[in-house]
């Protein structure tokens, strides 16, 4: 992507050849206030059809009078709502004509696979490492930006996450070819080709609230129910760049907006989930880096004939305070600024972060287990920890000489043996409680045998429903 997605440059970027794959489109691009002009008619249009058919006769009975009533009541929000946007866009970013070019479900995918795996980590770190002015002034927090630093996402003071989303500006579902061809990002010069639309200078972090005004905008503009291969002019919020605001950090709202918080919240089960993966996905990269794989090979062997795993071996060489497989390993990443970004800039931080992250909730967990709610999220938890991902994650860091990795691997060793003990308990409570009643209406027991959910998420919108749309 040869420019920075800006509320200056994304009509360009969006109406050129290169960009579209539909034909037929309007050239030059619609004004704001054109595309506006068309969503306010369409909202009014609708209106006044809701009323209508409230009013219709409808002998096969297809919508209740209820169902139609709440028809013409969602007509009139959905216009209001568009009204209300047009009144209050956030600070730092502009309402700006944008081609929405549709692609697959399966292209969508595999953009949001390699963003949250690969590309968000290190613009994560991109952020952290230049842009902490703008950080502070959001409100993140030292410890945050800090965090940010090692391509982590920040946290306050307390170890809250802060309700940050990094947003594509120009969307996947609609990113035309951008969405299907990879290129150096030139914000990160020497990098491996990532798809453009993944693109450091296509993202902006921003409060939540934000986000949502424009998942709204475009819900309204019916952006999203398009079929493939289609596309259209939409207006969007887009951030401003300029010589004092980059536009790779939201400005900061009007005190009192409420769009202006970004506080945080602990982090939970799904967060865990992603983590995990997240590290399993830097450490398959790191094996791929240099020479990194034949190292960690010899290594392996080394510490095979000691009857120990690298973390291990490692960790005791350096209590012994002798040179060993940790010095070997650090002077052969040293010489590699490439290794020594995926290793010291990513993955360690990644190792510590799974570690604490895991063991906080699980001692958040265990402290009260009192009632069948509490018991099933320590039992989601267990299952969690014994886990595929978690298992083959252990695996993998038992294979690096670094601090980061005997620290998880001893952290992880108790948790184990914390959460078998807890998990016997509970099943012994189990069994008297069956014994005591073998006849119960319902049961709790044994709820860790529910299959495990696949990690992830992804970043969902406030879908804006229409007249006549069914739940």
């Amino acid at each position: 992507m040869a420019k920075r997605v800006a509320a200056d440059t994304i009509t360009q970027i969006t109406g050129a050849a290169g960009f579209r794959e539909q034909l037929g489109v309007p050239s030059p691009a619609p004004t704001a206030q054109e595309i506006i002009e068309k969503t306010r008619e369409r909202l009014k249009k609708e209106v006044i059809a809701a009323d209508a058919y409230l009013d219709a006769a409808d002998p096969e009975n297809e919508r209740t009078i209820e169902a139609r009533q709440k028809d013409v009541l969602q007509a009139g929000e959905n216009l209001k709502m568009f009204e209300d946007l047009l009144k209050t866009v956030p600070v730092g970013f502009k309402l700006a004509p944008v081609f929405y070019s549709r692609i697959t479900m399966e292209e969508n995918n595999a953009i949001k696979e390699q963003y949250s795996f690969h590309v968000r980590p290190r613009f994560m770190k991109f952020v952290g490492e230049n842009y902490g002015a703008d950080l502070k002034a959001l409100g993140v927090s030292d410890e945050g930006i800090e965090r940010m630093k090692g391509g982590l996402d920040p946290e306050d003071a307390n170890g809250n996450k802060y309700i940050l989303n990094v947003d594509h500006i120009i969307e996947r579902a609609g990113s035309g070819k951008m969405g299907k061809t990879p290129s150096v990002d030139p914000d990160q010069p020497g990098a491996k080709p990532t798809l453009e639309i993944n693109h450091f200078g296509n993202f902006v972090l921003l409060p939540e609230t934000v986000h949502e005004y424009k998942n709204k905008l475009n819900d309204l503009q019916l952006a999203s129910d398009m079929p493939f291969g289609k596309g259209k002019w939409i207006i969007m919020m887009v951030p401003e760049r300029d010589a004092v605001h980059h536009g790779f950090v939201a400005q900061p709202q009007p005190a009192g907006s409420k769009m202006a918080s970004i506080t945080g919240h602990p982090a939970g089960q799904r967060h865990n989930e992603y983590i995990v993966e997240v590290t399993s996905k830097l450490l398959a990269e790191m094996k791929d880096t240099g020479t990194i794989r034949p190292i960690v090979r010899g290594l392996v062997a080394e510490a095979d004939q000691e009857g120990k795993t690298v973390a291990e071996m490692a960790d005791l060489e350096a209590r012994q305070k002798k040179p060993g497989l940790r010095q070997k390993f650090n002077a052969a990443v040293a010489k590699d600024p490439q290794m020594d970004m995926i290793v010291n800039g990513l993955v360690r931080p990644a190792v510590k972060d799974v570690a604490e992250n895991v063991s906080q909730l699980f001692r958040k967990l265990s402290r009260d287990t009192s009632d069948r709610y509490k018991e099933q999220a320590f039992w989601d938890f267990a299952r969690f920890f014994r886990s595929a991902a978690v298992k083959e994650l252990r695996q993998d860091v038992e294979a690096l000489p670094v601090v980061e990795a005997a620290d998880m691997v001893r952290t992880f060793n108790l948790l184990e043996k914390d959460i078998n003990a807890l998990a016997d308990r509970l099943d012994a409570a189990g069994k008297a409680r069956r014994a005591a009643n073998p006849n119960p209406v319902s049961s709790n027991d044994n709820s860790g045998k529910k299959p495990f959910r696949k990690p992830g998420g992804g970043n969902g919108g406030s879908r804006v429903k229409r007249p006549g749309e069914r739940n």
